[in-house]
């Protein structure tokens, strides 16, 4: 899954195209995503770049996706 998110990230890169990426892995969000848009309901209720949402949402809808997050292992 990974392998292929590289290349359609390429591929939209290098062709100016865009991605939309519709999930609930903020994780794979924040590593394919230029910014990270919550929906609440079918609306868009927060719209922030990808390296700033966990810490700069705050929006009930982000932070609830963000608490549900596995903490990232330590190294």
């Amino acid at each position: 899954a990974e392998h292929i998110q590289g290349l359609l990230r390429n591929l939209a890169l290098k062709r100016g195209l865009a991605l939309l990426l519709i999930t609930h892995d903020l994780m794979r969000a924040r590593t394919v995503a230029g910014d990270v848009l919550t929906m609440e309901q079918g609306r868009i209720v927060e719209r922030l770049p990808a390296g700033e949402f966990a810490v700069s949402a705050v929006h009930p809808a982000s932070r609830a996706l963000i608490d549900a997050m596995l903490p990232e292992p330590s190294v």
